[in-house]
């Protein structure tokens, strides 16, 4: 997972984002602020919801997880 700012054309990083990350159709598998700027999650296989706010704005994001391979996702705010 990246988490980072966009204003005016320029990315800034964040740390310190609570991330909450569940199983699509169940529970809840981990739940964290990042210490950085990414965060790794070790994930069975399955599909999961992962969500996450910054300055009041809430994003979610679907993923699949397969058993040979990660996923990336970035999480990006505009702050303009």
């Amino acid at each position: 997972l990246e988490f980072h700012t966009k204003a005016n054309g320029k990315e800034h990083l964040l740390c310190g984002v609570p991330v909450t990350i569940r199983v699509l159709t169940g529970p809840v598998v981990l739940k964290t602020p990042s210490a950085g700027p990414f965060l790794l999650a070790r994930l069975r296989p399955g599909q999961y919801a992962v969500t996450t706010e910054y300055d009041g704005q809430v994003q979610t994001q679907e993923v699949e997880i397969h058993a040979n391979g990660g996923e990336r996702l970035v999480f990006e705010w505009d702050v303009e």
